[in-house]
C-alpha cells in the first residue's frame, strides 16, 4: 500500500469518526445547563421539579427516580442515567428550549431552560 492510499484510509477513517460523534456532541451541547419541568402528565410526579445537566457528564436532580450522578448520551436520541434505582435510559429530545423525555413505560415528561 502505497503513502497516498495510507493517507486516503486514515482521513476517511478520521471523518467517519467525527460524522458518528458529532451528533451525540451536539446533543449534549444542547441538554447541558438548568431545567425546569413543565407541569403536564400525571406519570411525571415521580422526577424532580428542577434537573441540571454538566458539561463533564453529571447532573443534579431530586426525589425518587433522579437524585443526581453520572450520565451518558448512548446516541443522540437517548441518555443513560446513573439513578438511585441504578442506570436508566430514556429517550430525550430538545427542541425550541424545551427537553422532553419519555421513560420505558412511554411516559413523557418535559422541562423548559431556565433564564
Amino acid at each position: 500500500m502505497n503513502l497516498t492510499s495510507r493517507v486516503r484510509r486514515a482521513f476517511l477513517l478520521l471523518s467517519l469518526v467525527l460524522v458518528v460523534s458529532f451528533p451525540a456532541c451536539s446533543a449534549k451541547r444542547n441538554l447541558v445547563g438548568q431545567w425546569n419541568k413543565v407541569n403536564g402528565a400525571s406519570c411525571d410526579a415521580a422526577y424532580p421539579s428542577k434537573v441540571e445537566f454538566f458539561d463533564n457528564g453529571t447532573y443534579v436532580g431530586g426525589l425518587l427516580h433522579w437524585n443526581g450522578g453520572k450520565y451518558e448520551l448512548v446516541d443522540s436520541n437517548r441518555i443513560k442515567l446513573d439513578t438511585r434505582f441504578g442506570p436508566g435510559v430514556y429517550e430525550f429530545e430538545v427542541t425550541n428550549e424545551v427537553l422532553t423525555f419519555r421513560n420505558d413505560e412511554n411516559c413523557e415528561f418535559r422541562y423548559r431552560r431556565a433564564k
